[in-house]
């Protein structure tokens, strides 16, 4: 999907999936039961303010701090401003009783494995140490550097230090594993560690081939242990409280759904030669999805989540405008068009030529659009909604000043859920 310069199309199979919600600390609870999808912790997110690009100094820091300042501007300025076409805005934010969460782990101890070091791997390793009745009970790496394996060894320091992940699936101490190598390495360690009776977290995407996918899925169905698919956003607080509205139809007759995800930034990673070639396989082919696959299925399995349906097809198209000179073989501008039952699309783009606009992901309808920006939110009500007055989940708490509202001749009003 996007991984060929030009246009492709896919038809896409509809059919059981076997796993839920994420996160490293959700996959914990979940062997618990204790596991609430509607509120999970929220261990990574995706997105943010674009950073300032220039050279190091006080000219980029002040650049910085002026970026932060007009983002900021310019969204409240943008909500104010739509009130001339039409439209009503409010932001929504998190209940205060979402927070606190992430340290709900009573129970039996869960001994747990991280395979795969890298920067993903030590994100993980790092939520796990947070974590109460989780102990970290070995680590694995093929490369076998010290200098590499400290860094995990600080965060995990009592772990046994494996070169294998078929020894950690030998020790009776670890119940759970998390797998965070790269893509194409998922298949192999994902289904020996589910036949092995262990409980599984995979970061996605799941794999790089359609066969892959297909053998991991259909292992993680067969097994009487818990498998879990690490999809980013679902994990996020701001989503799981936008989805109460999306379910409660507050968007009236979906019409689509948009995302993008605009980075100025190169894949490519420094090394040895020999380490350099094993730290690339994003930029190949044959080892990567691409922007769809490494960063577009987080967003785009929102459209999937909000809408309860899966794709029915998808329609990309990509090339490569910047990145080619770093030897990247996968486009690194794509456009994607997924098609849902009903004839409901989204809309989707990524590219890591332009920074513009961060990323971000809308739901939009009839009666209102809801935009999501990480841990930020926004309703934009058309005036003739039927819950333009107001509506029973949120509650009006923050209006600006009279002088404010008059100064700007908008209907702002910031929104708290009860």
């Amino acid at each position: 999907m996007g991984a060929e310069p030009g246009r492709g199309r896919a038809d896409l199979p509809i059919g059981r999936r076997s796993v839920g919600s994420n996160t490293a600390a959700g996959a914990l609870l979940a062997l618990r039961g204790r596991y609430n999808p509607t509120n999970p912790y929220d261990v990574r997110t995706v997105g943010g303010a674009p950073r300032a690009v220039g050279p190091p100094g006080a000219e980029r820091t002040r650049n910085m701090e002026l970026d932060s300042i007009n983002r900021r501007d310019f969204l409240r300025s943008a909500a104010l401003g739509s009130v001339g076409l039409g439209l009503f805005a409010e932001e929504l934010v998190v209940p205060a009783a979402a927070e606190g969460q992430a340290a709900e782990t009573a129970g039996p101890p869960v001994g747990c494995a991280v395979i795969g070091l890298g920067d993903r791997g030590r994100e993980i390793l790092t939520s796990l140490s947070k974590l109460t009745n989780v102990p970290i009970v070995a680590i694995c790496d093929t490369y076998k550097s010290e200098g590499f394996l400290k860094r995990s060894k600080d965060i995990a320091p009592s772990a046994a230090v494996l070169d294998d992940y078929r020894k950690a699936l030998d020790m009776k101490t670890v119940q759970a594993v998390f797998v965070a190598t790269p893509s194409h390495q998922h298949r192999q360690i994902a289904v020996d560690a589910l036949a092995a009776g262990k409980h599984v977290y995979c970061e996605a995407p799941l794999a790089v081939s359609l066969d892959d996918a297909r053998a991991i899925a259909k292992a993680g169905a067969a097994s009487k242990t818990v498998f879990q698919a690490g999809l980013q956003l679902r994990c996020n607080k701001m989503h799981n409280h936008v989805l109460n509205f999306a379910k409660s139809n507050a968007q009236g007759q979906t019409i689509e759904f948009g995302g993008h995800y605009r980075r100025k930034a190169s894949w490519k990673r420094g090394g040895t030669p020999e380490r350099e070639a094993e730290l690339n396989w994003r930029l190949k082919k044959a080892t990567s999805l691409g922007l769809p696959g490494e960063i577009g299925i987080h967003q785009i399995d929102v459209a999937s989540w909000f809408l309860r349906k899966l794709p029915t097809a998808v329609t990309a198209w990509g090339r490569t405008v910047l990145r080619g000179q770093d030897g990247m073989e996968v486009p690194d501008t794509v456009q994607v068009v997924v098609d849902y039952p009903g004839g409901v699309r989204m809309v989707y783009d990524a590219t890591l030529c332009s920074s513009f606009d961060s990323s971000r992901e809308v739901l939009i309808g009839t009666d209102a659009a809801m935009l999501i920006r990480d841990q930020r939110a926004w309703m934009f009500k058309e005036t003739d909604s039927a819950l333009l007055g107001g509506r029973s989940t949120p509650r009006r708490s923050a209006w600006p000043s009279a002088t404010t509202r008059a100064a700007s001749g908008s209907c702002w009003l910031r929104m708290r859920p009860s």
